[in-house]
């Protein structure tokens, strides 16, 4: 199903710079709950709270800060800010991929405006000046990728990584095949899977996925090979069974704990798809599952798990399930054990011996 059908079209990277007067006119007609920032009322707020950047990219960063409610002038809530990196401040190399046209920004607004979905970060605002930056719900629990790898953290319970999966599937089905328009995700990790404080997971930093060729391009130039992404990738289009793919890889790195892609492996078992293969087709499970879960994990739900990642994984993309099959497989999986959820407290410790009952009424739906 192509964007196209839904009106919308791939993100695409011009060479140009959009007027002032061309930015106005494509920032009208916004969502009418989108709050219009200025960059001045933003950059005030984030000196005056000294706020704290919480994530980086090579095109930009994030930062937690605070502003004044509109419902409750009085009171205020926690945001994150993302700015992307201007032409200026990028390599050559980068430029082609990196920096985005206003037009482009706008519909970049309208498109995340119009997503409503409890598995994918909400969009609170924007900044309507002659600069690209946006505001999104603060997700106080950090990311999926921090609790698997820092030392800092006890690492996610299997319990709690089976509901990260599961709202992971429910995200991404709800872009591909749910929502009024269709929405190929274009960069796919654990570190953009973000946690809220309840301990829901969410699909962060939402794009539509450029124009094929153009990031090809920009990948061919720095020499670099995405884990997440799928084989055919430089041969044809991103396609849903695009991120299929990508979600594949997620549950081995839910499974077993090691990076997608680690150096300090073997060359050959440096990609983790590749090193679980043996382990796979031999179901000796055992030896791949993460061992900083203990013995605290369902065995069963382990093998139905890597074989729902091996189908996502299938080398024809044709051959993969629809998100919504991998939902409804996930959703089995999850149904089967036992309805209780160990939660991390604030601190990153798990609350021993309080296991908290999670409620599956709701998780069974896009919406």
């Amino acid at each position: 199903m192509a964007l196209e059908k839904y009106g919308i079209a791939y993100t695409r990277i011009s060479h140009t710079t959009s007027s002032s007067s061309q930015n106005a006119s494509n920032l009208e007609e916004m969502p009418a709950h989108l709050r219009a920032f200025t960059e001045r009322e933003l950059t005030k707020a984030m000196k005056v709270t000294k706020a704290t950047r919480i994530g980086d990219g090579s095109f930009g960063n994030v930062s937690k800060t605070v502003v004044k409610s509109l419902q409750h002038p009085k009171h205020h809530i926690k945001v994150a800010v993302r700015r992307y990196t201007s032409r200026n401040q990028v390599e050559q190399t980068y430029q082609e991929y990196a920096t985005q046209t206003y037009q482009e920004y706008a519909t970049q607004v309208k498109v995340l405006g119009a997503i409503n979905h409890p598995n994918i970060v909400k969009l609170i605002g924007y900044v309507e000046d002659n600069v690209q930056m946006l505001v999104y719900e603060y997700m106080p629990n950090n990311s999926v990728f921090h609790h698997l790898y820092s030392s800092n953290t006890t690492p996610l319970s299997w319990n709690m990584r089976l509901k990260v999966a599961h709202d992971v599937a429910r995200g991404i089905a709800y872009l591909h095949e749910a929502s009024n328009f269709q929405v190929i995700l274009g960069d796919f990790s654990s570190s953009n899977i973000l946690l809220d404080e309840n301990w829901n997971a969410k699909l962060a930093d939402i794009r539509v996925a450029p124009h094929p060729n153009e990031v090809k391009n920009f990948l061919r130039k720095m020499h670099y090979v995405d884990p997440y992404k799928p084989p055919e990738y430089f041969m044809t289009v991103t396609t849903p069974m695009s991120n299929v793919w990508s979600y594949g890889v997620f549950l081995y790195e839910l499974i077993t704990g090691p990076r997608p892609k680690d150096t300090n492996r073997s060359k050959g078992e440096d990609a983790l798809v590749e090193w679980v293969k043996p382990y796979v087709k031999t179901r000796d499970f055992i030896s791949i599952i993460d061992p900083r879960l203990g013995a605290v994990y369902s065995m069963e739900s382990v093998e139905k798990l890597s074989n729902i990642a091996k189908r996502c994984l299938a080398i024809n993309p044709e051959m993969r399930p629809k998100m919504s099959e991998v939902l409804n497989m996930v959703s089995e999986i999850v149904a089967s054990v036992s309805n209780t959820l160990e939660y991390p407290k604030k601190d990153d410790h798990p609350i021993k011996g309080n296991m908290k009952k999670w409620s599956f009424r709701a998780l069974f739906c896009f919406k």
